[in-house]
């Protein structure tokens, strides 16, 4: 067999064969990938360890900015906040008291919807869709209508069995 043919059955090239490889004596190529793989961290265990590193984070969003209590009691809390809001406009008489009560429900309900819509721990319970639905009646009627009209006894009833 020529020099070309066994380079070629053996996977090395000429430029390969010509190029030397200046290793420490005894020293297998083998041997020289090994201890440089033990010393530094792969591209494959960087990103691994990064995405375990964020996936910490994104798991829970409710519990990533409130350390001390659980999901479902900040849920609670921020829910019975929400109704608070919504039962004082709802007893509030006073023009200019009953439009700083809606605006102040209107802030309250954006920011309730907008942090539970996506959690699908939240989203998908009874209590979520209920609320979400008075919610959507009371803000839309105040939104049709004005402050000054006066809420139709069904839908009064609809928003008030949710904030009892």
């Amino acid at each position: 067999m020529t020099t070309t043919l066994k380079a070629a059955v053996s996977g090395v090239t000429a430029l390969q064969r010509a190029s030397p490889v200046l290793r420490p004596p005894g020293h297998s190529r083998a041997v020289v990938v090994a201890r440089a793989q033990k010393e530094d961290v792969s591209r494959r265990e960087a990103v691994i360890g990064v995405a375990a590193a964020s996936g910490l984070l994104i798991a829970s969003p409710a519990l990533a900015f409130e350390f001390g209590e659980g999901a479902a009691k900040i849920y609670e809390r921020e829910t019975s906040t929400v109704i608070e809001a919504v039962e004082k406009v709802l007893t509030v008489e006073d023009a200019a008291e009953k439009e700083a009560a809606i605006a102040d429900v209107r802030l309250k309900t954006n920011s309730w919807v907008a942090k539970y819509r996506r959690d699908q721990q939240f989203a998908g319970r009874p209590s979520y869709s209920n609320m979400y639905s008075a919610l959507n009646a009371l803000a839309g009627h105040y939104n049709s209508f004005g402050p000054d009209a006066p809420i139709p006894k069904k839908r009064l009833e609809r928003v008030t069995k949710v904030s009892c």
